[in-house]
């Protein structure tokens, strides 16, 4: 075989690496719907921030661990503190996930959700 034939050998990735791109992507146990009626269903609008007409969009990042949990939590978008805080508190209460996979294996990767918080008129 000529070395232009020659396959690379595959580099493993370290076992902290956090992949932000997966074969299967991690996911809420049930999938999408059940992770947004389980959103909808447990954030409470803070009273301060609904008094004071503050809304927008926050958006969570975090690591889905091997094992599901999801330990470290980041608002990367924020509108408020009262607002970030809540869709934390939501995110850190949910059960854990099915972890993502990459190249077969079982894998930490990254995730975000983006919380529209809407006051009405």
């Amino acid at each position: 075989m000529s070395a232009e034939n020659e396959l690379p050998t595959p580099v493993e990735a370290p076992a902290d690496f956090i992949y932000t791109e997966t074969d299967v992507k991690p996911e809420y146990p049930g999938g999408d719907g059940l992770m947004w009626k389980y959103i909808y269903k447990n954030v409470k609008y803070p009273d301060e921030a609904a008094d004071n007409r503050i809304s927008g969009k926050v958006v969570v990042s975090f690591v889905v661990e091997r094992d599901g949990r999801l330990p470290n939590l980041e608002v990367i978008e924020s509108v408020h503190p009262l607002l970030d805080e809540e869709a934390l508190r939501v995110i850190g209460r949910m059960t854990r996930w099915v972890p993502g996979r990459k190249n077969g294996e079982v894998c930490r990767s990254q995730y975000t959700i983006p919380f529209h918080f809407r006051l009405k008129d």
